[in-house]
């Protein structure tokens, strides 16, 4: 449950962005490369299912076996601390390599912010899904001990 539900749901509203937004502006396969937002849209348009895979294997391999491994409060809110600068560096890295340097320092400074807050909100949602689940997992269990004393 921790390994599907949360990169379904957010997948799910990433998946509705994109869609939105390709009645507006359609995506072409020349699209992607171009350095922009857009670009990035058209990858993620025509790759989605292959990124999904992708999600679902780090979150199976990955993400779970941290967080159940983090038993205390203190431990996750380091393990999160990781998560952003992992998500800071990652998104430097991708926005360097997708920047086109003639358009200046400007466009890479845009293109790290939105880089940035798209994994910042896909692991907010993948995070809050994985908290409420254990929650109602916890409450569910000790229910269950509970009914049988």
């Amino acid at each position: 449950m921790k390994t599907f539900l949360p990169v379904i749901i957010a997948f799910a509203v990433f998946t509705a962005i994109v869609l939105c937004s390709s009645l507006v502006q359609p995506y072409q396969i020349a699209d992607m490369g171009e350095g922009n937002l857009h670009s990035f849209m058209a990858c993620f348009y025509y790759f989605g299912p292959l990124f999904f895979v992708v999600a679902l294997l780090t979150q199976w391999l990955i993400v779970v076996p941290l967080f159940n491994g983090f038993d205390t409060v203190t431990a996750k809110l380091l393990g999160i601390t990781d998560l952003l600068t992992a998500c800071l560096f990652a998104a430097a890295t991708f926005a360097y390599a997708i920047w086109d340097s003639i358009d200046g320092l400007d466009s890479y400074i845009s293109l790290f912010s939105k880089l940035t807050m798209i994994q910042l909100t896909y692991w907010a949602m993948n995070l809050s899904v994985m908290f409420l689940l254990a929650t109602r997992l916890k409450k569910a269990e000790e229910n269950t001990i509970q009914k049988e004393v």
